[in-house]
């Protein structure tokens, strides 16, 4: 399945779930929480098999394969 198509039906498939502060399921997740779905499916994971927050995020991100910057295309969390 092409990436952005997986990340559009996870993000999809929890329209309309709760806030869950420091959530990360199909349930309920926060703005963090959400982040951390698209970004572990942007980089083949599971969408809920690690979770960041703001002040974890750079680390995730890096450890991830993401690198800093803006590019054509690219995925931009």
């Amino acid at each position: 399945m092409d990436t952005l198509v997986a990340i559009y039906a996870i993000i999809h498939s929890m329209t309309g779930t709760p806030y869950v502060p420091g959530g990360n399921s199909s349930s309920g997740t926060d703005c963090s929480g959400l982040a951390s779905i698209v970004a572990n499916v942007a980089s083949g994971r599971g969408p809920f098999s690690g979770r960041f927050n703001t002040a974890t995020e750079a680390g995730a991100l890096a450890s991830r394969g993401f690198v800093p910057g803006t590019a054509p295309g690219a995925i931009v969390i």
